[in-house]
Parts: structure tokens; C-alpha cells; sequence
């Protein structure tokens, strides 16, 4: 199908071109619609026949790996480790820094995720007594109001370790409600409701009350309290004392984790236990559950006797005392060290780390071993950038081949997962389709063809000509005119072929140049130059789909036909001859000398004027011309 010359080249692979520019389908990128998938910030650059440099512009986490440069019949690996920047201050309450910004978990807001955006409120039941007495139950809420990364807040008690019969259960997960039971005279102390970083409070006095329940299990009634024996508790000594808990920590896996590591530790307690064991941090804070892929450092409850601790590329921010806790009373705490890897980018080539320092074997040197020397050939990884890159930055690595050996050159580089890394070079539009960029042109693969090989012509590709034809087989002469037609060839795949100058930029159809082009048919386009110039001469190519063609065009100077002689010039293929003028003013009434000029003038400036000498007069003065030849 005939398209518009509003984009040029066409638009490829289902493209349309749309106000001079390429919509491109899904999966399609480029100026030209010219490339398939791909990372296309990732690519390579061929400096010269010894040296590919490798270019990895804005580069993401996911860009870290093992890169390797292939030459000859050896592979060299160079593994790049990317880092996130880091936040000025660390992130509070979960928020991850990304990209030196801190990603506040919800219910958290500020640059550093220091504020919470919630409330907490303790909420004192409408069916407890008031005041509460001694021998009484008493139920309380804490109703959490807003967006949280937490659940189900949780209770405590500060009594200066009086023991106390109470109950805490679930109503939904921003709710949790206590129950303190068979409540003793006097001050209860402060019961604290937490969720995260805040708490809320409430003061707890009870009253005195007789015993008007009779004591039970070999209790005794004195001043109105129940006195009771050993191993039970209560307003009546209804309840028996349970054993302590014990509270089993099992891990981590990795006896001694290293800095992206992932660290787990199980937190266990008896199968009979009423309650489930959660983990606080070394801030503090509970951990959140795992219910969202952002955290690195949460917990998850495994069953309802078993919580797990786990850490996700673990970093040496990440260690401290993690606590796991079992109600409000018993808790169990287990200090996590992560260690710092040494070396920032591994050794390769059997180097080994020592002292943050890669200590390199016989024929290989560099800061990470990444340089090999052989008997006649030396490959060198050169970090141009970032030798320590993090997210964001532009890397550049070059691998360079030295020596004498033919077998290795042209250095290619290959992706983590193995993909050869497309080329670009000198060539512009970069290379495509597997295709070669050598020295400023594409080598094009079986089945494709183009520029840059962008097109798929298959097994036998398109048969298509161009032919060059000046309208005058004369190169024009400066200042004159010339105009060069590019005719395609009859097919059903490319249409409106397109001059490029010598400086390889396509020629546009403004006619405001003294260089431009003219869309006569699908298959014909006009080059005119007018009012040539020196600067104008030159190779211009014409293309069309897989195909161009180039044209040597020549301005020159004026030449005359015969030779000029006698001094004579050649001005626009014709001799000119000068005159020496004079021009004399005298008075008339006076005869009195005035003026008298001389100066040299080409013969056609004064057209059929002979020599002699010529006159003209006013009233008060003549003038006189006089002409001689030169």
C-alpha cells in the first residue's frame, strides 16, 4: 500500500505514520518502528576491530548479573552488581528506599516515613461496672481508624508485675478487646493498647468489695478478700495457676548470613497454647504479616503455634534483637549479626577475596581478576563508569583484545541469560535482526535486508533496482542548475524513494533549499539542486527498502570555450575584457576643472559602449566620459 511521505523512512512491522511521526504496535519500539523487543537500554558499541564497549543506560536492579565478552574461542565474565541508592536517613516503620526516596508503608507518611497517619482509641464497654470492684470483670476495646500495614493491636499492662487473669480476643483486624477478670482492690495500674509506633492509655482503679462469693479451693475470707493456697488465684481462688510456656526458637538456616542472604527463624510454642507467637523488630514494632511482596522483613504465621521470621536479601541494616512474643508476658529474643560481603564485585577467574581486595592468579590481573593474559593475546575489561554502579546510572565497560593473535577479535558481548547483546557502532540505524555493524554498514543475516536490516524479505527476499538519471549529463557549474531523478523498479513491498546527502540526512521537500527533494510517483523522486555551490558537491545516495544506490555529484568552475586571451576572464562560460573609465566634471561657466575619477569595469557592465569619449551638459556644468580599452 501506497503511503504519505510524512515519515521517512516508512514506518515498520504494522506502523503507522501519524502527523511525521511512527505509532508502532505493541512490542514494537523505535524512530521507525524497526526493532523488536528487547531491552533496548542495554546494547554494545563496536569501537573497532579489537574493542566492543558494552552501554547500560538508566540501569535497573534487574540489569545485575554475570555479562560475558566473548572473543575468539574464550569467554571473559565480568559480573555486575548493582546497588539501590541509598536515603539519607533510613527509612522508618518498613518504608523501602527506592531510588534515595523513601516508599512509606500505608498508614505512614513524611520523607522518611516518620509520621503516622492513624489513630488508636481505647473504648471502655458500656457493660462494666462503674467503677469497676473487686471480684469483677471488666472488657475494654482498642479500635485502630485508618489505613495500616498492621493488624489486630495488641495489649499491655503495666502493674508492676502483679498477676492478673485476662483474655484478649480478635473482633476484627483494626479491633482487639480485653477482658481483666476477678479484678483486685486498689490501683490497677496503666493498660496500653498498641499498633506500631502509637499507643493509647487508661488508668484502672478498683474497688473494695466483701467476699460475696465464697471462696473456693481451700480459700479463707479475710478483710474481705479471699486468701488462697498455693497454686491458685482469684476473687474466689477459682483459678489455677498454669506452668510457664516455653517459647522455642529454631534457626536461622544460615548459621552466620551474609549480606543478601535470606535469613528464616521459626518461633514455636506448645500445640495446646491459645495463643499465637508474633515477632518484634529491633525497632520495636511488631513485624508485619506477609501480605505484600514490598517488605523484605516480615513474619509469617506458618501455624497458629508456629510464626517465621524471615528476611529477603538480607542487608547489615537488617540485624539486631528480633523478639518473639506470646501474649503480654513471655518472650523469647534472638540477636541477628549479617555480615558484610567483602568484596563488592566478585573475583572471577579464580580470584579470591582477601581484605576487600581480589588476590588474582598467574595470567590474569585487574581489580576483580577480570583480565586474561595469554602467550600471545591479552583481554582487558576496562570499567569506563561506575565502577560501584547503582540503580539509575549509565555503565560503560569496554573489552579490549591486545596482541598479535588473528583468531581473536571482534569482541561480542552476551547477556546474563546468555542472548548476544545487539550492536550499534558507527552504524546509524543501528544493526537488527542479528546483523553485523562493521565499519559504518550492517551485514545482514539470511531472509533480511535494509539499512539496518530491519526488513524480514525472507528465503528469497524482494527483487527491486533503483536508477540515477541527470537530467543534464553536464555537472552544473556554480551558480547553475541540475536535477537528478531516482526511479525504483516496479514492486509490491517498497515505495518513495529518499535522498540522503552526503552527510547522510535525508533531503526534505522544502523548496526553500537550494538542495531539495520532489515526490513525482510511489516509485520516482527528484533531486534538484539550484543556484549551485562548492558545498554542494558530493555523494548522495538514494534508498528504497533493502536498497540504495549512490550518485558523485560535481560542481565546477566556469570554463570558457575557446580559451580566453589577452588577460581576458571567463565569467559564466564567457570571456570578459576590462575597461579603464574615466569620468571628468568641469564648469561651464567658469571652465573650471571639478572632478576626475578612474577605475576598471568588465565590458558587459557597459554594454555596447565603445571607446571615446562622451559628454553631457546642464546649466551651470557638463560632464565628460571617457572610455579607453585595456
Amino acid at each position: 500500500m501506497y503511503q504519505t511521505p510524512g515519515c521517512e523512512p516508512l514506518c515498520l512491522h504494522g506502523g503507522v505514520c501519524r502527523d511525521g511521526a511512527c505509532q508502532c504496535p505493541q512490542g514494537i519500539y523505535g524512530e521507525y518502528c524497526q526493532h523488536i523487543g528487547g531491552n533496548r537500554h542495554i546494547y554494545s558499541e563496536i569501537i573497532s576491530p579489537f574493542s566492543t564497549r558494552l552501554r547500560i543506560r538508566n540501569s535497573k536492579l534487574s540489569d545485575g548479573g554475570l555479562y560475558v565478552c566473548g572473543v575468539g574461542p574464550k569467554q571473559f565474565d565480568y559480573t555486575i552488581v548493582l546497588q539501590d541508592p541509598q536515603c539519607e536517613e533510613q527509612c522508618r516503620y518498613g518504608g523501602n528506599c527506592e531510588n534515595g526516596f523513601c516508599e512509606c508503608m500505608p498508614g505512614f507518611i513524611g520523607e522518611y516515613c516518620e509520621i503516622p497517619s492513624y489513630t488508636i482509641d481505647i473504648v471502655w464497654l458500656p457493660e462494666n461496672p462503674t467503677p469497676p470492684v473487686a471480684g469483677s470483670d471488666i472488657s475494654l476495646e482498642c479500635v485502630v481508624s485508618g489505613d495500616t500495614p498492621d493488624m489486630n493491636p495488641i495489649w499491655h499492662l503495666d502493674n508492676q508485675g502483679q498477676p492478673i487473669d485476662y483474655e484478649v480476643s480478635v473482633i476484627d483486624s483494626m479491633t482487639t478487646q480485653i477482658t481483666l477478670r476477678n479484678l483486685d482492690e486498689g490501683r490497677l495500674g496503666t493498660l496500653v493498647c498498641q499498633m506500631g509506633p502509637l499507643t493509647s492509655t487508661v488508668e484502672i482503679e478498683v474497688e473494695a468489695a466483701s467476699c460475696y462469693v465464697p471462696c473456693l479451693n481451700g480459700g479463707t475470707c479475710v478483710e474481705g478478700l479471699c486468701e488462697c493456697l498455693e497454686g491458685y488465684t482469684g476473687l474466689a481462688c477459682q483459678i489455677q495457676e498454669q506452668s510457664t510456656i516455653i517459647i522455642e526458637i529454631i534457626g536461622p538456616s544460615t548459621p552466620q548470613p551474609r549480606v543478601g542472604d535470606k535469613v528464616d527463624i521459626l518461633c514455636r510454642v506448645p500445640s495446646n497454647s491459645s495463643m499465637t507467637p508474633i515477632w518484634i523488630g529491633p525497632d520495636g514494632n511488631r513485624l508485619p504479616i506477609k501480605n505484600n511482596t514490598q517488605h523484605r522483613v516480615y513474619m509469617v504465621i506458618m501455624e497458629p503455634n508456629i510464626a517465621k521470621l524471615m528476611i529477603k536479601k538480607a542487608a547489615v541494616s537488617d540485624g539486631g534483637t528480633y523478639t518473639c512474643i506470646l501474649g503480654n508476658e513471655q518472650m523469647t529474643s534472638v540477636v541477628v549479626n549479617i555480615l558484610e560481603v567483602e568484596c563488592s564485585v566478585p573475583c572471577m577467574n579464580g580470584g579470591v577475596c582477601v581484605a576487600s581486595q581480589c588476590e588474582c592468579p598467574s595470567m590474569t590481573s585487574g581489580s576483580f581478576c577480570q583480565n586474561i593474559i595469554g602467550s600471545d593475546f591479552q583481554v582487558r575489561i576496562k570499567i569506563q563508569k561506575a565502577d560501584y554502579p547503582i540503580v539509575g546510572s549509565n555503565i560503560r565497560i569496554v573489552c579490549e583484545v591486545k596482541g598479535s593473535n588473528p583468531d581473536y577479535q571482534f569482541p561480542m558481548w552476551y547477556s546474563p541469560e546468555g542472548n548476544r547483546i545487539r550492536s550499534t557502532g558507527d552504524c546509524f540505524p543501528e544493526c537488527l535482526n542479528g546483523a553485523e555493524c562493521q565499519y559504518g554498514s550492517c551485514f545482514c543475516t539470511s531472509g533480511f535486508a535494509g539499512q539496518a536490516c530491519e526488513i524480514d524479505v525472507g528465503p528469497r527476499g524482494v527483487d527491486v533496482n533503483l536508477t540515477i538519471i541527470p537530467m543534464d549529463p553536464q555537472p552544473p557549474f556554480i551558480g547553475g542548475n541540475n536535477t537528478y531523478i531516482c526511479i525504483a523498479s516496479s514492486n509490491g513491498l517498497y515505495f518513495n524513494p529518499t535522498w540522503r546527502n552526503p552527510e547522510g540526512i535525508v533531503i526534505t521537500t522544502a523548496v526553500s533549499d537550494s538542495v531539495y527533494a520532489e515526490f513525482i510517483s510511489p516509485l520516482e523522486t527528484h533531486l534538484i539542486i539550484a543556484n549551485a555551490t562548492e558545498d554542494d558537491a558530493g555523494l548522495y545516495k538514494c534508498t528504497i527498502g533493502p536498497q540504495s544506490i549512490s550518485y558523485h555529484i560535481n560542481v565546477l568552475e566556469p570554463e570558457c570555450d575557446p580559451p580566453c586571451l589577452n588577460g581576458g576572464q571567463c565569467i559564466d562560460s564567457q570571456c570578459d575584457v576590462h575597461l579603464t573609465v574615466w569620468i571628468i566634471l568641469r564648469s561651464l561657466r567658469y571652465n573650471e576643472f571639478l572632478f576626475a575619477s578612474r577605475f576598471l569595469a568588465p565590458l558587459r557592465g557597459w554594454g555596447g559602449l565603445l571607446g571615446g569619449g562622451y559628454g553631457c551638459k546642464d546649466q551651470g556644468s557638463y560632464g565628460y566620459l571617457k572610455v579607453l580599452e585595456k
